[in-house]
């Protein structure tokens, strides 16, 4: 099948195009989708560099060649002998856990759990750009920080970087719940970010958030430690001093400190 794998670690020169890649076999969970869209996420341009090769490394069949990407929309073109919910011909979209079954590439088995049908009123495009941002937004909220919805309601919330994938889902989502938010970006992307719910859009090139909000109930900061100790400090003394205030990071230190250090250290500060 046609793919393009990298085979070293680097900018996006490292990519290779090929017609010679196996087609992945499935499991009797599995469904083998024949891809019609994929998207790119930040976390693809960080592993493509190396990012969090000690652990990703030990979790991979074998080193290189690697195909990336994790979205998908497609149509089903095989399912195992234990699926029943899927059949030959489906539109699906979803997103791959595995770092075995990447999407840049012509096909890609995935577990029967990580897919569903395409909503019929999105393209294949649009299906492809939806599923990490929203697994990712879910999971922050729900299963790290334990957030309810119905806690949410005229709450105050603060989105660090809201323009982006992530920030994008989670400013609607946490609209639905209920909530009253303010959110980053650059000027031109404020018209974008009020549509979709946001109250406060405050220019990250001229202003400093930390000056103009105070007493938030949570933040969600989606620059986390990519946008330095200062940025994660200034995201902090805005949340109101309680009990019940959270603050969620998607990106934290410990891939990185983990390459740079080794396992066994970073597992011995913890």
């Amino acid at each position: 099948m046609f793919g393009m794998p990298i085979c070293r670690y680097g900018a996006s020169s490292v990519f290779e195009q090929s017609n010679e890649l196996p087609t992945p076999s499935v499991n009797r969970n599995e469904v083998l989708v024949k891809i019609k869209s994929t998207s790119v996420n930040p976390i693809d341009l960080m592993k493509r560099e190396g990012y969090g090769k000690t652990i990703f490394e030990k979790q991979r069949k074998q080193l290189f060649p690697w195909i990336l990407g994790s979205d998908v929309s497609g149509i089903v073109k095989e399912v195992g002998s234990k699926v029943t919910k899927f059949k030959e011909g489906d539109e699906v979209y979803g997103s791959s856990s595995s770092t075995n079954s990447g999407t840049y590439c012509e096909y890609a088995a995935f577990n029967q759990n990580e897919i569903d049908f395409k909503p019929s009123n999105l393209s294949f495009n649009e299906a492809a750009s939806l599923p990490y941002v929203a697994i990712t937004t879910w999971t922050a909220l729900i299963r790290w920080a334990g957030i309810r919805p119905q806690d949410l309601k005229d709450k105050k919330v603060f989105i660090q970087a809201g323009s982006g994938g992530v920030g994008t889902f989670a400013i609607q989502l946490l609209k639905y719940w209920g909530a009253k938010i303010a959110t980053t970006c650059s000027e031109s992307n404020h018209a974008l970010v009020k549509k979709l719910g946001a109250e406060i859009a405050i220019d990250y090139n001229t202003q400093k958030f930390y000056e103009l909000l105070e007493d938030y109930d949570l933040v969600f900061d989606c620059l986390g430690d990519f946008g330095g100790l200062d940025s994660v400090g200034n995201c902090l003394s805005i949340l109101k001093a309680e009990a019940n205030s959270h603050y969620i990071t998607l990106n934290h230190p410990f891939l990185r400190t983990i390459d740079k250090k080794g396992l066994l250290s970073e597992c011995l500060q913890l």
